[in-house]
This record gives structure tokens, sequence and C-alpha cells, in this order.
């Protein structure tokens, strides 16, 4: 049987050894010992047996639990003093140092037990702080004892607590993604939310400029020196129908300089059953005050020419005056005629508005549809499978 030690002495000369009191440090200290208490009952001469293990192994710990914890009172048998032998144990320099030291006088039998641990901690330091090295630090400050219930204990539950909060509150966040992405598709399915806006950026970056031409029309032709402006084509999808679902439409936006005239046209298919419209054209010219020769009054035709040199074939449909500046064209919705209109919008290369003015003038604003306009047009009816 390995010869019984006073833990808590022991322990508590490597704690009050140490340069500042923190929890880590004082954890190193008790790691260290207990590799040496477990090197030793495995060297010693006389085998121990398993009882004799365990029996110092909780000597150990209840030395520990009233180092960490003084006021709590431990139920376990104090371990006799250890006495001195011829025998140099333990053999480091530093072990030899510390037994050479008095040992640390017990407190009276007539103190209370709850004051006797503090007291005798007190007198053992007064008692050997000649023996012991001066610290290089300053003094470290006894720990109140209202606040020996913040320090952490000597395990591993609070470590284990935070692991398990860690992977509780993953599962949840994951969860409420999961439960989130399914909700926001659902959505979308049925027709809730409208991700146009998500193509929009992509759809108009870096637009290409065509050519536009308005020039006054009589009736042997042009009769006024023909202005030229600008056009850009593209593609967006918006909600169509009465369903509301994402729908391709090609967007034309045009503009004269001098007299100052702007157009925006949306061209889109009629979905809904039974419509009289194959497609829709839908017309803006800009605000009505900023309208020259005194506004507009109507949109006598819309037109398709192979060059610019070439007349004009029409597109069959219906004229509609909403509001000042703002037009409606529908597309005949008959089979032969949406047949032409289609043929016509994807092979001729430029389109013909002819406009009415209040002062009587008509005049015809040319759109180039270019690469630009041929790449919107073809995209659009290939989404809507003309």
């Amino acid at each position: 049987m390995a010869q019984r030690i006073d833990y808590y002495t022991l322990l508590s000369r490597a704690v009050e050894s140490l340069e500042r009191d923190a929890y880590a440090a004082r954890g190193v200290v008790y790691d260290r010992e207990h590799k040496a208490l477990l090197k030793r009952l495995i060297s010693s001469p006389a085998p121990c047996s398993d009882a004799d293990i365990a029996a110092e192994e909780q000597a150990f710990r209840d030395a520990i639990r009233r180092i960490e914890f003084p006021d709590e009172e431990i139920q376990a048998p104090r371990t006799p003093q250890r006495e001195r032998t011829e025998a140099p144990w333990p053999s480091s320099s530093r072990e030899k140092a510390r037994a050479s030291r008095r040992e640390w006088p017990q407190a009276p039998e007539s103190e209370p037990a709850s004051e006797a641990k503090p007291a005798a901690k007190r007198r053992w330091g007064a008692a050997n702080e000649e023996a012991r090295r001066k610290p290089l630090g300053p003094p470290v400050e006894p720990t109140p004892a209202g606040a020996q219930d913040d320090l952490p204990s000597w395990n591993e539950a609070e470590p284990k607590s935070r692991s398990l909060i860690r992977l509780v509150a993953i599962y949840m966040l994951a969860t409420a993604v999961v439960i989130g992405a399914g909700a926001l598709g659902y959505a979308y399915v049925v027709g809730a939310i409208n991700f146009s806006w998500l193509s929009l950026g992509r759809e108009q970056a870096a637009p290409r400029s065509e050519r536009a031409i308005l020039s006054e029309s009589g009736q042997s032709g042009q009769t006024g020196q023909p202005v030229e402006g600008k056009a850009v084509w593209r593609t967006r999808t918006e909600p169509s129908g009465a369903d509301g679902k994402p729908e391709t439409v090609v967007v034309l936006d045009a503009e004269i300089p001098e007299p100052h005239l702007a157009l925006t046209m949306k061209l889109s298919r009629v979905t809904d059953a039974g419509a009289s419209m194959s497609h829709l054209l839908e017309l803006g010219f800009g605000k009505p005050d900023e309208l020259p020769f005194g506004g507009m009054t109507r949109l006598a035709n819309i037109g398709m020419r192979g060059a610019e040199t070439d007349g004009s074939e029409s597109l069959v449909g219906t004229s509609i005056n909403i509001a000042p500046g703002q037009f409606m064209f529908g597309l005949l919705a008959v089979p032969d005629v949406v047949r032409q209109n289609v043929e016509r919008l994807r092979t001729q290369n430029w389109l013909d508005f002819t406009i009415i003015f209040a002062n009587g003038a008509t005049y015809t604003l040319s759109v180039a549809k270019g690469a630009s306009g041929k790449q919107a047009i073809d995209d659009a009816f290939a989404k809507w499978g003309q």
C-alpha cells in the first residue's frame, strides 16, 4: 500500500506559490499533481489495490474542493500527516525544497470548522513568508468569500453546456432556413411573389443604342428634314394575365432631341382565353405638357419595313386612345393575321409609328431594330413559343 499524502497541504502550497490567482493557473497545478499521484501509485514498491487507488483519488478530489470551496463541508476522513523519513521523496529539487519547509500547523480543535481553514491559511502564510521566494509581480489579493460562487468548477460541465446550447442554436437556425425556403418556393409557385426584379438588372445591363428618325409626312411623302435620335431595345419579365404569372415582354425606349419627343413602347403577348387580340403594343409619348405641336391627337398606323428606303407594311390591328399621348394598339387574333403580324415583327428591320398632332401635322417616327431589337424580339417570341 502506498504512503498516504496530505493533498490539501500539498495543493495549497502549490496554489499559494502562483504569481496570479486564476482558475486556469490552478487547473494546471491540479492536473500536474494528479499525474504525479498516478505515477507514484503505479511505481510504488508495494502493490496498490483498486480500493487504495480509489481512496487516494477521492482524497485528492476532496482536497481540491476544500481549496476551491472553503465554506463547503467535506464528509471525508482527514488523511494523516506525512511523516518525515530518510528516504528522499519527492525526488525533484523543487519538491525537496517544499519538503524542507515547516509543516503547516493544524487549527486548534476549539476553533469552529468554518473559521479554522481561513485562519490556518493565514498562519501558514505568515510562518513561511521568509522561506518563500519573493514573487516577481504584485501580491494577489485573496478572493472574497462572497465571490466563491462565481468561480468555475473543476470539471467539464460548463463546456458541455455551451456545446449543447450551440448545437441547439445551429439546429434551430437550419430549421428556420429550410422552412423559409419552402415558404418562398410555395409563394412563388402560387404567384404570390414575383422575382422578376432579379433578372431586371441583367437584362438592362449595357444597352446598345439603335437609330431613331422623326420625319414630317405629307401626301407626297416626306416634306422636311429628318431629325435623328436614338433607341434602346430590351426584354424584361413582369406579371401578366389574370393569374399574374411572370411573362417576358419587349420594351422600346426612343428619344428625339429636337423637337423633344420621347416614346416608351411595350410589346406583350395576350394570354387571356377568348381575347380578340393576339399581342398588345402599349405606347406612351412622354408628359402631355412636353409634347410638341400642341400634343398628339391620334396614332394613325404602325407598320414595318425591311430597309430604310422601303415602303411600310401595316400591322393589322386596332388603335385605342387611352389618354393624351397614351395609346394601345392590339394586333388582331385571327390565325392568318397573327402569322402575318408575327412574321413582319420578326423579319422586318424598321418599325414605323404614324402620329397626328394637334396642329394637323403628320409625322412618322421610324425606329431601327438593329441587332439589339432583333435579339429582344426573337427571345420574346421564342419564350412565347411563336
